[in-house]
């Protein structure tokens, strides 16, 4: 589904899903992957709103439900549910995918005037 094409952050919203920041699911076409940080990712293929895992995770079913600009999702394995997820989409303000370097700008942003003052003060120069 193309809708679903691009990255998107997942947080966890309940059940047995731990608790791990920089969970990702990168989706392009029928295919795509959940990643945690720099960890290699557990494939899976698109159908329809279900993410189904592929070898070693079969069994494992994500199904997804539109949700304002997101989706919400059920973590289920075979058919039972052990969790609940939100994904959001990443996105620049130009509506754009981020890249990696989006994404550390967005992280360090409104702090320029601190990163500014701290050089001036190493060169010796009082702001």
């Amino acid at each position: 589904m193309a809708e679903l094409d691009g990255v998107w952050s997942v947080r966890r919203l309940g059940g047995l899903l731990p608790p791990v920041a920089g969970v990702r699911k990168r989706i392009q076409g029928t295919r795509g992957k959940t990643t945690i940080g720099s960890l290699p990712g557990a494939p899976f293929d698109v159908v329809g709103l279900g993410l189904h895992y592929r070898a070693p995770f079969t069994g494992f079913v994500d199904e997804l439900r539109p949700h304002g600009d997101g989706y919400l999702g059920r973590a289920t394995f075979r058919g039972q549910e052990f969790g609940r997820f939100a994904m959001e989409r990443e996105t620049t303000n130009r509506g754009g995918r981020m890249t990696n370097l989006d994404i550390q700008a967005k992280k360090i942003e409104g702090r320029w005037d601190l990163f500014a003052e701290l050089s001036l003060e190493e060169e010796g120069v009082k702001a």
